[in-house]
């Protein structure tokens, strides 16, 4: 089996340079596919430009070696890869640095990241700290310390610093997020009530004396929203340029454009809709299913219960996210004669497996698939149209022609609604997870709203 070398090249490094120093690295290369290569045409007719195909090709096993630019940062999964090297991996953000490093490894294959970058004096002192932090925080979870680490670099930006917010250098970010969840915590209660707990009653016995994770209040999309302008206020934005949402994301932000619609100055809502649909609900309940199928689940003895059923629910939601043609194009037996599919039912485990190894929680899981049953902006707003037709924002609506969960059909319809939104529908094999691979048409797109 081959193993491809997954290159990320920035500049001007031309593939001659490129060629020349992978074989100092003793690679033995059938060929070079070039995946979004930001040079002009060669005369190597073996080289090839078309970004899609050459990624197809590479999937394939057509080619050991993909040299791209940062696209590929932009969700690809591809198993079968396990090396990536990153050129002028100063140049890079941590974030980015992250995003790449994690584009190997996807499998039970053993990966490795190799950052190539002048000497280190050479380097400035930011460049420095940001490839000290990526080799100190390489553990599986350790994106929440690297998120730290990057705002510490690069500074929170004007949101975070004296003229909304104080001075938060004086306080340290760890200080002013204590801060802010405890003012957030004073004014729950009065500015609003779970609007699940009124229309959801808890399950549990509270009977018994005690509580369990199964006896935690459904919360509603809508509740999740009406702490939006309570953190907005409380921080001191009083307009927000631009709103985007996609998926369950585009659930909450449906609802904060509606919650305040002279707030919110531009609005794109990605692959979601405005009202949960029996096909979505339908998708939600099997995933339960599978979570209440193990038996440790609904024991709640520990915080760890029910991670079987979660590996199992989250193989579900997978299928749901892609494509007849996603799924086809690249977990497809390279064996003509081999006697049981085998590859994508590794690829489903392992798929499960890797979020249970996130810590996600199952219980966590459970109620979030409640949640996306709860959404309905027309719910006491008299219908989705009326709720729709609150929304002030300039606001554009965003498809993906091939996915399953929020058809463009669906799309088309709601649309509607919004007084002067924009309906578009961006081309995708990928389903779903277009929204997340199909960047440079959504950031097209995004434009279009100034």
């Amino acid at each position: 089996m081959k193993l491809g070398v997954l290159t990320n090249l920035l500049g001007s490094v031309s593939l001659e340079e490129a060629l020349k120093y992978f074989k100092s690295l003793g690679l033995e290369m059938v060929e070079i596919g070039c995946g979004g290569y930001p040079g002009k045409d060669h005369a190597d007719p073996d080289i090839l430009l078309n970004d899609e195909k050459a990624l197809e090709d590479f999937i394939n096993y057509d080619y050991d070696i993909l040299i791209s630019t940062t696209i590929i940062e932009s969700g690809v999964d591809i198993s079968n890869v396990n090396t990536i090297i990153i050129h002028s991996a100063q140049n890079y953000g941590l974030s980015d640095l992250h995003q790449l490093r994690g584009r190997v490894g996807r499998s039970n294959r053993k990966a490795y990241c190799y950052l190539v970058t002048p000497e280190r004096e050479l380097l400035t002192a930011d460049a420095r700290r940001r490839l000290d932090a990526l080799t100190t925080f390489a553990e599986l979870g350790a994106g929440f310390q690297l998120a730290m680490q990057d705002l510490d670099i690069r500074g929170a930006g004007n949101m975070l610093g004296a003229e909304q917010s104080g001075f938060i250098a004086d306080l340290g970010y760890d200080t002013y997020q204590r801060i802010l969840n405890e003012a957030v915590e004073e004014v729950r209660e009065e500015a609003m009530s779970l609007e699940g707990d009124e229309v959801m009653r808890r399950e549990g016995d509270e009977a018994r004396g005690e509580r369990g994770p199964l006896d935690f209040p459904k919360i509603t999309v809508r509740d999740m929203a009406r702490l939006f302008p309570i953190v907005r206020k409380y921080i001191g934005i009083e307009k927000v340029d631009l709103l985007v949402g996609s998926s369950i994301g585009g659930f909450q932000a449906l609802e904060w454009a509606i919650l305040e619609p002279e707030v919110i100055k531009r609005a794109a809502f990605i692959a979601t809709a405005p009202r949960v649909t029996p096909w979505l609900g339908a998708w939600m309940e099997s995933q339960r299913m599978a979570l209440e199928a193990d038996p440790t689940f609904r024991a709640c003895e520990s915080l760890v219960g029910g991670q079987k059923g979660l590996e199992a629910a989250r193989a579900l939601s997978l299928i749901s996210y892609r494509t007849f043609e996603g799924y086809n194009l690249t977990q497809a037996e390279q064996d003509e004669d081999c006697l049981f599919a085998q590859r994508v039912a590794s690829y489903e485990r392992y798929q499960g497996e890797k979020l249970v190894k996130r810590d996600f929680d199952a219980y966590s899981y459970y109620y979030l698939t409640y949640s996306v049953d709860s959404h309905n902006v027309g719910r006491k707003r008299g219908g989705v149209a009326a709720a729709l037709g609150q929304i002030q924002a300039k606001s554009i609506v965003i498809t993906i022609t091939s996915d399953g969960l929020f058809p463009p059909v669906e799309g088309q319809e709601w649309a509607k609604y919004i007084p002067g939104a924009e309906y578009i529908e961006i081309e995708s094999k990928w389903g779903h997870d277009g929204f997340l691979l199909e960047t440079e048409a959504i950031v097209q797109s995004l434009s279009r709203l100034y």
